[in-house]
């Protein structure tokens, strides 16, 4: 219960940093601030899955975090 609870925070912690960099983007670098929200969302993915499946290995989360945003960001190409 505990591992859940951390990977939510985690959760909500990275969502609100992804919110502050859409907001106040323009106060930092640019490569940054194109990049900072879809690394950001990318972490979100990654502690959700955690936050579903907190026992299972980090490598395969990580890879399922990698494929599922992977496919988000290539079913965009078609929409």
């Amino acid at each position: 219960m505990r591992k859940r609870a951390i990977y939510a925070l985690m959760t909500l912690i990275v969502m609100s940093l992804g919110l502050a960099s859409r907001k106040w983007g323009m106060y930092l670098p640019d490569f940054i601030s194109i990049y900072s929200g879809d690394t950001l969302w990318a972490m979100m993915v990654y502690f959700g899955l955690r936050f579903l499946w907190p026992d299972a290995k980090r490598k395969y989360t990580a890879i399922g975090a990698c494929f599922f945003s992977f496919e988000i960001e290539c079913s965009q190409l078609y929409l």
